[in-house]
């Protein structure tokens, strides 16, 4: 991407005489007409070449970061850079931050050059993440392809919780335990990001996307808030279907921070977003953020992404009357479905209802004659 808007631009050392293959593909199976041009400069002085290349880091707050690169020729000078401004006293070989905070986040390069030329390195992405007390080694991304083909962001429960589903009649003889799910957040900036022309969101156009994947271990409900972030956002949650990518659920002005941008000299004022969602185990969805277009304006900056997945599951208590005793925990509000099967193949609805409260108990009357039975409880939207 850098030719910008998503084109590309290669720089390299050519030698008079020798033929060279230049090869153009579409990204993520993308076609079209394409135009290629170049420039040619005769010059005797070899460009800088990077030998090793600063890679994106995602780590906890407070935490510290170095990035490295290296070029090929002895003599040459360096000057790192954070979202294109120079950092002031930047100018070796690597870079360190020590307590990493929102306000690092960003995109890291380094320029190499001679006396002659000057080469910039690959960029690399600062991204911060605390999930459940630990840090998980994911990032947000500008395409909606790099995204999909990423591992996700994992939410399960946290320690000591139970999520234990199992045949009619067994499981702990006692309560169940407290269910707890995981919290977190992800913070990255969106200076660089762009958008493509089929990027709607909420009904809204925005310009400077980000996505990041998530799957929750246990069905639950998701809570996503962009509170915190320095713009005016708009958020929207999709998954995967038979059709292709879907929207689940999306948000313009739901959150709890009211933000002040300056949008082409005039102060304007915004929202963020928040949002939930029912989402089963085992599925990846895609988390969608841009800024909110204002006075002809884009608004970007650093977006703060807390989540939260309140988990729902199912416990075996002991027989009622001869018949299976279930308890659901999860929250209030929650659109619940229980079902049972004697195979694990086919499963038969046997209850839907809305949780009133933390958790709700149910016994199955018809399953006194049942030599098995198997229970999994499902969310509804």
């Amino acid at each position: 991407d850098r030719g910008g808007f998503y084109t590309s631009k290669v720089l390299f050392n050519a030698l008079q005489g020798v033929s060279y293959n230049i090869a153009v593909d579409g990204f993520a199976g993308a076609s079209g007409e394409f135009v290629l041009s170049w420039n040619e400069l005769a010059t005797t002085n070899r460009l800088p070449v990077f030998t090793n290349q600063p890679i994106s880091q995602t780590v906890g707050p407070g935490s510290n970061v170095t990035f490295t690169a290296l070029a090929d020729q002895p003599g040459v000078t360096y000057q790192w850079t954070f979202d294109d401004v120079p950092i002031p006293g930047a100018t070796s070989t690597a870079f360190t931050i020590s307590s990493v905070q929102p306000t690092n986040a960003g995109t890291y390069s380094v320029f190499a050059a001679t006396a002659w030329q000057t080469n910039e390195s690959a960029d690399a992405s600062l991204q911060i993440n605390l999930t459940g007390g630990a840090v998980e080694n994911v990032q947000a991304f500008d395409k909606f392809e790099d995204a999909v083909a990423s591992p996700p962001l994992v939410l399960g429960l946290a320690g000591g919780s139970s999520g234990h589903t199992g045949p009619g009649g067994s499981g702990p003889k006692g309560p169940s335990t407290v269910v707890q799910g995981v919290s977190g957040q992800q913070v990255f900036d969106t200076a660089r990001s762009g958008s493509a022309f089929t990027e709607i969101i909420c009904h809204i156009t925005g310009g400077r996307s980000v996505w990041i994947p998530m799957m929750a271990e246990v069905p639950g409900m998701l809570l996503l808030t962009t509170d915190g972030s320095s713009f005016n956002t708009v958020m929207e949650v999709r998954t995967n279907g038979p059709a292709g990518y879907f929207v689940l659920a999306c948000d313009n002005d739901q959150g709890a921070d009211t933000v002040t941008n300056i949008a082409n000299n005039v102060p304007v004022t915004g929202k963020t977003s928040a949002l939930s969602v029912p989402v089963p185990a085992g599925q990846t969805n895609l988390v969608f953020v841009d800024g909110v277009v204002t006075n002809g304006v884009v608004l970007s900056g650093t977006l703060n992404l807390s989540y939260s997945l309140v988990p729902v599951t199912l416990t075996a208590l002991p027989l009622s009357s001869g018949a299976a005793h279930l308890q659901v925990s999860g929250q209030a509000s929650l659109r619940i479905v229980i079902e049972r099967s004697t195979n694990l193949r086919t499963w038969t609805p046997l209850l839907t209802n809305t949780m009133t409260g933390a958790s709700y108990d149910f016994s199955d009357t018809g399953s006194s004659s049942l030599s098995q039975g198997f229970y999994r409880v499902r969310l509804l939207p």
